[in-house]
């Protein structure tokens, strides 16, 4: 198992189910959320993997799971990016 870290810069991406997700996860319940990995081929499913918020206070790690499932999206231009999902 390898661990990796994942970045989420608010100014860039809104999360619109961020309040809602943190509620379940303090219930205990598992969050699934698909989180892209640049163009990096390595992570695999079972791998760690952390996620820190950068550019907006409070900065730092917010999040860590496991990947489960890995996934593709063909983007404009026919370029083909990896995806996976915590």
């Amino acid at each position: 198992m390898q661990t990796y870290l994942l970045n989420w810069n608010p100014r860039r991406t809104v999360w619109t189910e961020l309040s809602d997700e943190v509620a379940r996860s303090r219930q205990g319940l598992v969050v699934h959320r698909r989180w892209s990995t640049g163009g990096t081929k390595r992570i695999n499913p079972g791998d760690r993997v952390f996620l820190i918020k950068q550019v907006v206070e409070p900065k730092g790690i917010i999040a860590s799971g496991i990947v489960t499932t890995l996934y593709s999206v063909r983007r404009t231009g026919a370029i083909e990016a990896n995806k996976r999902t915590t």
